[in-house]
């Protein structure tokens, strides 16, 4: 009697399972849910000290550059204050199977994540949310749409963050304690420009970047190149010397399709990104310098352009390759036009 009830009570414990499962022991498992561990890592890969090291050697210059990196040192920062994850098929159209959001607050962090044993194109992006000049829809029902992109604007503000992101083909097995290492890179970089005034420093300076990128498409990791904004930059108000340094955080720039002869001057047409430089004297004149990069700005990395200062607000690049524009008593005509 006893050894009759305990059979119809473990029949009715296995019918539970069944259902709470909606998979049959002699039936195909990959349908049923698994839970596999996600490594995440924020991987920083920098040029800075580098650069840093190899443009500012003179003694104003040493200090300007602990200065400059301090300023920069929450931007090129190994850390993600969230994580937005999100698993794709990798059958064409590529639909979402599983979202999530986390705040890591961290350099790295563990996720397990119950999902069905199938292969599937990951996508993830980190300090989006936190950014308050980028555009990211975390929701993006097929691969191809999740990205993140720059805010409407003739004119917008430089990032705040570094932005990083990773991409991931998962071959699932179905097997218990599969663990996958989910590397996230940086995507976007800085620009900083020394003056040294060669005469009486100017009432106010403003820097603009322009022709960057203006979002990342995570699927195809590739950048976006839309009609380019301004990009508003910030001024190092202390640089321990008479030097003055505007510097400024973005996209990166297109990269080159051939590199430029060393003696060419890069023109308007042929830059791949422009500064524009506006420089108000004592006497309330502007004075706009066009610089024209033929180096590409990428993605991680800091760009340094010393410049010297005259007296008429006008720039000189030390790179002799940097091409620049100069237009004395400029007008913004009551408002800045960016399009130039």
């Amino acid at each position: 009697m006893i050894f009759a009830r305990l059979i119809k009570y473990s029949l009715f414990v296995l019918a539970v399972v069944g259902t709470l499962t909606s998979c049959r022991i002699d039936e195909d498992l990959s349908d049923c849910g698994v839970s596999y561990r996600l490594q995440y890592d924020v991987s920083l890969r920098t040029n800075v000290q580098t650069m840093v090291e190899a443009e500012l050697t003179s003694t104003a210059e040493h200090e300007l550059g602990k200065r400059l990196q301090s300023a920069l040192s929450g931007f090129f920062a190994e850390y993600a204050q969230d994580v937005d994850l999100a698993f794709y098929t990798l059958d064409k159209p590529q639909s979402m199977r599983h979202h999530e959001h986390h705040v890591i607050g961290g350099k790295s962090a563990t996720y397990s994540i119950y999902m069905p044993a199938e292969n599937y194109r990951h996508l993830s992006v980190a300090n989006v949310d936190a950014e308050p000049a980028i555009l990211h829809n975390p929701v993006s029902e097929l691969a191809g749409d999740y990205k993140f992109e720059s805010v409407a604007g003739d004119t917008i503000d430089s990032h705040t963050v570094g932005l990083f992101s990773a991409r991931l083909d998962m071959e699932v097995t179905g097997e218990e304690d599969q663990e996958f290492n989910v590397s996230l890179y940086m995507q976007n970089a800085a620009m900083a420009l020394v003056m040294e005034p060669l005469g009486q420093r100017p009432a106010k300076v403003e820097m603009f970047l322009t022709d960057l990128a203006t979002g990342f498409d995570v699927n195809d990791s590739l950048y976006i190149y839309n009609e380019a904004p301004m990009v508003r930059t910030h001024e190092l108000k202390e640089t321990g010397s008479h030097l003055m340094c505007l510097y400024g955080t973005g996209f990166p720039s297109r990269e080159a399709a051939t590199a430029a002869p060393s003696h060419q001057r890069a023109t308007k047409d042929d830059a791949l990104w422009r500064v524009i430089v506006n420089v108000t004297l004592a006497d309330g004149t502007i004075t706009q310098t066009e610089l024209y990069i033929p180096d590409a700005l990428k993605a991680g990395h800091l760009y340094i352009l010393k410049t010297q200062l005259l007296e008429n607000g006008a720039l000189v690049p030390a790179r002799p390759e940097v091409g620049a524009s100069v237009e004395l008593d400029w007008n913004p005509g009551g408002e800045y036009n960016p399009i130039l």
